[in-house]
């Protein structure tokens, strides 16, 4: 995995103020009136209000002058403010190669499972100066489809460029030894393809040939990635159903989750069980209908 690495001087509460007094001048009929010079230094975006009661969002160095009515004598005295940023940094660190459900921790400690490209901002408070520094993730995935065609008996996948292992679906996931191209002329049974690219491993939809059994009409049109994985699958259904009826089981029949979903084309699915083989089936009266094996493993 490649990182590039980029700093950028950003600048965005208050921390310091410096004042000044000048001398005072002589008004009308001898009273004193004062010119005032102050510097302050605020955070980028921080909202200031000056000694005149006029507020500014302040976002580079900024010079306001107020005049003001001097209680004691009633005359006009100014006061000049200064408003400097003080700086915070912006880093920006990049990542590629980054697989389909990977999971990544995020330099604030946020944990998530990366599915497509991500940006992600860490926000820190600076020690020196209390203001807001952020750290810019890019995470960038491999891209890596699991799409397989069927022609007569040739399976072939969709992904080119990449490594390939043919496994027998029915016989949990056995290697087929020798199975190594991008294609595959199979024997009546399931089969599916383990496709390796880059650091990124995944595993295609098995494939009825010559038999009915664990692909059905619609199940070339669903996407399960990555499997094998942890326990959380992306779905993609290849277009949107108003209502799909989610069924996991064991290889034995052993009912381990049921759920329906609404509106959907594309979603996570926490699979909630050990290690091990599980038979999801998908249905909609809007006809879809496809059985994909998912495997669990850490």
């Amino acid at each position: 995995m490649q990182k590039s690495i980029r700093y950028i001087l950003s600048l965005m509460l208050i921390v310091s103020s410096v004042t000044s007094y000048a001398t005072p001048k002589e008004a009308n009929g001898g009273v004193p009136c004062y010119e005032l010079t102050e510097t302050v230094a605020v955070c980028r975006t921080t909202s200031y209000t000056f000694p005149d009661g006029y507020t500014q969002v302040i976002n580079s160095q900024t010079v306001h002058t107020s005049n003001l009515l001097t209680v004691v004598t009633q005359c006009d005295s100014i006061i000049t403010t200064t408003v400097n940023v003080l700086p915070t940094y912006f880093q920006e660190q990049s990542f590629f190669g980054i697989c389909p459900g990977d999971v990544y921790t995020f330099p604030d400690g946020t944990v998530q499972t990366i599915f497509e490209h991500t940006e992600y901002e860490s926000h820190f408070q600076t020690v020196e100066n209390l203001c807001d520094s952020v750290i810019l993730t890019v995470l960038n995935t491999t891209d890596l489809t699991t799409a397989v065609s069927v022609s007569g008996n040739v399976i072939t996948a969709q992904q080119g460029n990449a490594g390939y292992q043919w496994v027998d679906c029915d016989n949990n996931y056995a290697i087929i030894p020798g199975q190594l191209n991008q294609s595959y002329s199979a024997p009546s049974g399931n089969f599916a393809v383990i496709i390796y690219k880059g650091s990124c491993t995944d595993t295609s939809a098995c494939v009825a040939i010559g038999t009915v059994g664990i692909a059905h009409s619609t199940a070339a049109a669903v996407h399960v990635y990555p499997n094998p994985a942890n326990g959380v699958y992306k779905i993609d259904l290849g277009k949107t159903y108003t209502e799909i009826n989610l069924t996991i089981r064991t290889v034995t029949g052993q009912l381990i989750q049921a759920q329906t979903l609404r509106n959907m084309n594309l979603f996570a699915l926490e699979l909630q069980a050990a290690d091990g083989v599980y038979i999801m089936e998908l249905q909609s009266p809007e006809g879809l209908q496809a059985v994909h094996r998912l495997v669990k493993k850490h």
